[in-house]
């Protein structure tokens, strides 16, 4: 394994900074970065010099910036995956597992959601929507100017949609 330097570190960042597409690395990324701060901390606690913990700073700031920069690249690419299906390239390891686990959160989100919507649909026909009381409800006329109710605690009817959007507002009644 090839050692880390500090100057190929700023390239890297530069990359990322630069660039909208996630950089390319080495699939031992991680582990160098992990080398290089031992290394840096060896080096501080042998010969301390104010020069060299400011290397050290600075390399935790850069690795920092570049996780940083990646994991909101990694956290848009996810998006568009779980979307599209398109597979993305340029990951270690490390990020891929995270990649994987974020597109798969973001598909189970997104199948709970299409369920909503079906079910959402289902409840509504021609503009109307059941609903379920929640407590008594006296006879009332509606925006079509028809006459609704009364309704008992815990009855059954399918009510206009505006109707019904304002009970369930108020917490009047539920879907059924």
């Amino acid at each position: 394994m090839e050692e880390l330097t500090f100057e190929e570190l700023r390239r890297i960042q530069g990359r990322e900074r630069n660039e909208q597409m996630l950089q390319e690395l080495p699939d031992d990324f991680y582990s160098r970065v992990e080398e290089l701060i031992a290394k840096k901390n060896r080096e501080l606690k042998e010969n301390f010099s104010l020069g060299g913990a400011k290397e050290y700073e600075n390399v935790l700031k850069i690795l920092d910036e570049i996780y940083m920069r990646r994991e909101q690249k990694i956290a848009l690419k996810a998006i568009k995956t779980a979307r599209s299906g398109e597979n993305v390239l340029g990951l270690v390891r490390e990020e891929r597992m995270m990649f994987d686990s974020m597109v798969k959160l973001l598909k189970d989100y997104e199948d709970k959601f299409e369920s909503l919507l079906k079910r959402k649909e289902e409840i509504k026909e021609d503009g109307k929507i059941k609903i379920k009381f929640l407590i008594d409800m006296p006879e009332f006329i509606g925006s079509d100017k028809k006459t609704y109710g009364p309704f008992k605690k815990d009855e059954t009817a399918i009510l206009p949609e505006k109707e019904a959007i304002l009970l369930l507002k108020k917490n009047s009644a539920e879907k059924f």
